[in-house]
């Protein structure tokens, strides 16, 4: 037993003297920031906006098909389209 301490203390003051241990390459940093990202503003403003245009062809495709369906009646003629 005190032979396995002896070649362990040996073994530990070879590993200090020599310069093969882990040496600090350059200091740690934290990640850089963006300055400026849009993503989470177009995010946004394209649901802002495309909610506006989807019910605008909602309306128009109902308007158009509302003028078709309205005038099947035998009083009114069929609408031009």
């Amino acid at each position: 037993m005190q032979e396995a301490v002896t070649r362990r203390l040996e073994q530990l003051s070879f590993e200090a003297r020599s310069d093969a241990g882990i040496r600090l390459m350059s200091p740690a940093r934290p990640p850089g920031e963006p300055i400026s990202d849009a993503r989470p503003f177009m995010t946004a403003l394209i649901s802002l906006v495309m909610l506006p245009v989807s019910f605008a062809l909602f309306l128009g495709f109902e308007a158009i098909a509302g003028s078709r369906v309205a005038s099947t009646t035998k009083e009114d003629p069929p609408a031009e389209v």
